[in-house]
C-alpha cells in the first residue's frame, strides 16, 4: 500500500487535459503532413489517451520512486487503476510513452514559461568523478601505451 496524494494526481490532469486539448485544437488549425501524422499498432486506438500517459509520466517524477517500472507496475497498475482504467502492461506502455515523448517536450516548455521568473537560478555543479587521473594510462590497452 503506497500512499499517493490524489488530489495531485487529478491536479496535474487537469492541467495536462488542457494543454493536450489545445495542442489538438492547434493540429485541427495546422494539420501535419501526411507522413508524420500518428499512427497506432494495426490500425488500433490506444487504449490511453495522451494526456493519462502524460499524467502518469509526470506523476512519477512527483512521485519519488526510482524505478519507473516499479512505479507503473505497483502504483499505477494496482493503486491507481481506478483512475486508468484502460491502463496496459508496462512494455505496450513504453510504445505509448514514446510515441508521447514530443508532447511531453512541448508541456515542459509550457510549464516552464507559466513559472516564475526570478534573478536567481540555481546549476547543480557536482563533481562526478569518473575514474582516477593517476590511473589512466593502466585503463588504456597496450597498443595505445606510449
Amino acid at each position: 500500500m503506497f500512499v499517493t496524494d490524489t488530489t495531485k494526481l487529478i491536479e496535474v490532469f487537469c492541467f495536462v487535459d488542457d494543454f493536450c486539448k489545445e495542442m489538438a485544437s492547434f493540429y485541427a488549425a495546422h494539420p501535419l503532413p501526411e507522413g508524420l501524422s500518428p499512427k497506432h499498432a494495426a490500425g488500433r486506438k490506444a487504449s490511453l489517451c495522451e494526456s493519462e500517459v502524460l499524467t502518469i509520466v509526470v506523476f512519477y517524477q512527483l512521485s519519488g520512486f526510482k524505478c519507473f517500472a516499479y512505479y507503473y507496475e505497483r502504483l499505477v497498475l494496482a493503486e491507481l487503476h481506478s483512475f486508468f482504467p484502460g491502463a496496459v502492461p508496462y512494455t505496450p506502455f513504453l510504445s505509448l510513452a514514446r510515441q508521447a515523448c514530443f508532447h511531453a517536450f512541448l508541456l515542459a516548455q509550457v510549464r516552464c514559461s507559466l513559472s516564475e521568473q526570478t534573478a536567481h537560478y540555481y546549476i547543480d555543479s557536482k563533481k562526478l568523478p569518473v575514474c582516477d587521473i593517476t590511473q589512466v594510462a593502466s585503463y588504456l590497452m597496450p597498443w595505445f601505451r606510449v
